[in-house]
């Protein structure tokens, strides 16, 4: 799909050819994923989460850590404060601020000290953030719904986009009594933590929808969304007992399955009573990583197209306010490459010889830690920070996911395929190159590429087109040629509770602390040299 042309409205500040392009930095807090986004004009060139440079998962920047967060990013494109020409960011949790500022419609701009300088900032409200990913989308129009745990003193914000606009819509009861924060608080219920929805979603998928329960909760959505933390979870201790010693056991993953399918129900239905206003839709906010409810909408829901960015949830933060930010104030369309933004290098040399001796050693049965360019934004890796090895047994799921990296065995992997071929492996017509939709295997698939079909069938699907990361296409195209398997097993280059490896040190930090019996069958590929 091609990108829209915009035209420009009226009365703002308009780029000419002979201006020099004005460089824009935006910060966001948020109670997790602090990050910090640069433009130069409309191109977007850098986004820097928090996490990956303190090596903290999800981390919250303190004060401290923002002001040095904010000096390595505008080192790493090599500009200085003095050549900062607009700051912007979101209001949500903003530690510079002297007074706490909620932003709703409009921005508000305010004074803040960054680095001993004073500079004017403009706020942005959380959800218009989240929104702010339309203008990265292939759409001139569309209907955008921002849906998460909370921010702002909101959960679920629909708008309606029209070229550089984005208006709100009136909430209907679907929206009103529903928010991603079921499944915060479920998962929460389950695991004794939050943040534990990946996993969520991975169990539910081996247990049964119980239909008591369903019923029961269905009735009780919008009391265990809306009521205080405690009395929240409190209603689904009533609802669903679990006992602590069996917290995270595969015995509950009927209760999972049943939260899951009660998800997909609201979020269909939410997104349905808008669907007259536009033919496009995108999702955005945490309850956009829930790539099954994902696909639901779009089958259900009754539009055409459906996009999701790679940073839907708050670690798109900071770039979502910079993209408000250059469509209202410069008056054009962002560029946003996605989803390759982070610290990195541009060019990699590789050969086609170093490349056939990585499909060699996929072959052989070893792990490639894939170190490769920029960095991808977002929590998941789409093949610049992966690990990759060949999907054609069902023993290579459980070494790489359970063995390397230490994660639960009912958790997934996902497969990385071409996109030519995706149709014949799945039950899938749309593209996912961000990993945003699930598809049913095929016989052909489970028969071939065990490894990356989940227990119910599925996979978490992301397609590698003509268009996308030339050195992973021709490493997925030697493999498929060698093996008529045009799928890699795709997972994140990290452990346990570690964010993803960002610097080459930290790949190989990384890899230092993997037990040798494993790490042995590992070989890094650091920007297409093999380093063993």
């Amino acid at each position: 799909m091609q990108r829209c042309e915009c035209l420009p409205r009226p009365g703002l500040r308009i780029m000419t050819a002979i201006s020099r392009p004005p460089w824009i930095v935006s910060i966001a807090f948020n109670w997790h994923d602090s990050s910090v986004a640069i433009a130069e004009g409309s191109n977007v060139r850098l986004v820097l989460e928090a996490e990956r440079v303190f090596r903290v998962k999800r981390l919250r920047c303190s004060n401290v850590q923002m002001q040095e967060l904010i000096g390595i990013a505008l080192r790493t494109v090599g500009i200085e404060m003095r050549d900062v020409s607009i700051w912007c960011g979101t209001g949500f949790g903003n530690d510079l601020l002297s007074v706490p500022v909620r932003p709703t419609e409009a921005a508000v701009w305010t004074n803040v000290v960054i680095n001993g300088s004073w500079v004017r900032m403009r706020l942005v409200n959380h959800h218009r953030a989240h929104a702010a990913m339309y203008f990265a989308s292939p759409f001139c129009d569309a209907v955008v719904i921002s849906c998460d745990g909370g921010g702002d003193a909101e959960t679920h914000v629909i708008f309606r986009a029209r070229n550089l606009t984005l208006d709100r819509l009136e909430k209907t009861e679907a929206v009103k009594s529903f928010s991603s924060t079921l499944y915060d608080r479920a998962s929460f219920h389950l695991y004794g933590r939050y943040r534990q929805e990946g996993k969520f979603m991975g169990l539910a998928g081996w247990g049964q929808v119980l239909d008591g329960l369903k019923r029961d909760m269905a009735e009780n959505v919008s009391a265990i969304c809306n009521l205080s933390e405690e009395d929240g979870i409190a209603l689904l201790e009533r609802l669903y007992p679990i006992k602590q010693a069996s917290k995270g056991c595969m015995e509950l993953s009927d209760f999972a399955a049943t939260v899951q399918a009660i998800f997909e129900d609201e979020r269909v239905r939410s997104a349905r009573d808008f669907a007259s206003h536009s033919k496009n839709l995108v999702l955005t906010g945490g309850a956009a990583l829930n790539i099954v409810a994902n696909t639901k909408i779009l089958e259900q829901s009754g539009y055409q197209s459906l996009y999701v960015a790679p940073c839907c949830d708050d670690t798109g933060q900071a770039l979502g306010a910079l993209l408000d930010t250059i469509a209202l104030e410069l008056n054009v369309r962002p560029n946003v490459n996605f989803p390759f933004l982070g610290r990195g290098i541009d060019v990699i040399p590789c050969d086609e010889s170093e490349i056939s001796c990585v499909v060699d050693k996929l072959i052989d049965g070893n792990v490639i830690a894939w170190h490769a360019g920029r960095s991808e934004i977002g929590p998941r890796a789409l093949g610049h920070r992966s690990l990759l090895a060949s999907p054609e047994t069902a023993a290579m799921k459980v070494f790489v996911s359970e063995e390397l990296k230490g994660r639960e065995s009912y958790r997934p992997v996902a497969p990385l395929i071409l996109q030519e071929y995706v149709q014949e492996w799945f039950d899938m017509v749309s593209g996912s190159p961000f990993m945003s939709f699930s598809g049913n295997s095929t016989a052909k698939c489970r028969a071939a590429a065990p490894a990356v079909v989940h227990v119910d069938g599925s996979a978490r699907i992301q397609t590698l087109g003509s268009d996308g990361d030339p050195l992973l296409r021709r490493l997925l195209l030697q493999f498929y040629e060698r093996t008529g398997v045009p799928i890699l097993i795709n997972t994140s280059l990290n452990g346990p509770e570690l964010p993803i490896c960002d610097q080459r040190p930290d790949t190989i930090e990384w890899l230092s602390t993997v037990d040798a019996n494993v790490r042995c069958r590992v070989c890094l590929v650091a920007d297409g040299q093999v380093c063993r």
